[in-house]
């Protein structure tokens, strides 16, 4: 099941942003940004989503940023969109056994 969001309904988007990645690592947030980033010793990623509809997501081996209109999150992704672009951020299995 997934639920989306326009980025827009911003206080939805970082209530579930926190709900979704509590207990896998580091939640931070301020007025204009959400970012998740994982602890050591766990696989090194991030994902930060600005009010302003920019992002910018890391993993191994690749990084990624653009302009987004909308955010979707599974129990186990965060799926974000724009006039041209489609991302998936998926959460390493070894994160996900993390959460509480």
């Amino acid at each position: 099941m997934s639920t989306q969001y326009s980025i827009e309904d911003w206080e939805s988007i970082t209530k579930h942003f926190k709900t979704l990645f509590h207990g896998m690592g580091e939640v931070n947030q301020n007025e204009e940004t959400i970012r998740f980033s994982s602890l050591k010793p766990n696989v090194t990623t991030s994902i930060s989503i600005n009010k302003d509809g920019s992002f910018d997501a890391s993993m191994p081996l690749h990084g990624i940023g653009g302009i987004i209109e909308n955010v979707i999150f599974t129990e186990n992704s965060v799926q974000l969109t724009g006039e041209s672009l489609n991302y998936t951020y998926r959460i390493p299995p070894e994160i996900l056994n993390k959460r509480k």
